[in-house]
């Protein structure tokens, strides 16, 4: 799918990460403001059409990480990019938020993704380049414990369950790698282009989970 001008939005690590590609360049932003999410994330968006000096109409696609990760953040990323979109009717690429994480090292080695997933567990999925090895799943620790030691990065990372492990530095600032993430993935045939935003929660809400 050929596009001209994609806003690309992620926040699956609790932090706010933007990106505007235009056929000048790519705008990013850098998070800064001390405000909750929610209050922040459209601000952010408007400040980089501003900038690229682009009304919304000029849009033609979306991006969003779409998890595993921070739930609040998922939520509000989703919700900001469905609102904008109910009039706009732009196609919506879904991206991997632990692939975004994957391209933060810049190498084309094989590496895991872990992230702190909280009571006691982990979203973790293998990658190498573009290719997902192995496919985003929530385990608990006891079952990462059981893993081979290998190379690994993350934004929050449960250390003392990856004593063994080899962590690997973040190089790219991650509005960076979500530019990079997109460039990759768009191309693809097998592109997951959405109408409306699909998240991989992995884990339900406990409002979710009593609603069982």
């Amino acid at each position: 799918m050929n596009f001209n001008n994609l806003l690309a939005l992620d926040a699956a690590s609790g932090a706010l990460t933007a990106c505007l590609q235009t056929a000048s360049g790519v705008l990013h932003h850098a998070p800064t403001s001390t405000l909750p999410l929610s209050q922040s994330v459209l601000t952010c968006l408007t400040s980089l059409m501003q900038q690229a000096e682009l009304d919304w109409d000029d849009l033609d696609a979306l991006a969003l990480g779409c998890g595993p990760g921070s739930f609040s953040g998922l939520r509000v990323s989703a919700a900001t990019l469905a609102g904008l979109n109910s009039r706009l009717k732009l196609p919506i690429l879904k991206l991997c938020s632990l692939h975004i994480t994957y391209l933060q090292a810049d190498t084309h080695d094989q590496a895991w993704v872990v992230e702190d997933a909280r009571t006691q567990s982990v979203y973790v999925a293998s990658f190498q380049h573009n290719l997902v090895l192995d496919t985003p799943k929530c385990l608990s620790l006891a079952q990462l414990s059981q893993l081979p030691s290998a190379s690994y990065l993350a934004q929050q990372d449960p250390k003392k369950s990856l004593e063994n492990w080899q962590e690997i530095p973040v190089v790219l600032r991650r509005s960076e790698a979500l530019a990079k993430a997109v460039s990759l993935s768009a191309g693809k045939k097998d592109a997951q282009w959405m109408d409306y935003p699909e998240l991989n929660y992995i884990q339900a809400s406990q409002a979710e989970r009593m609603m069982k």
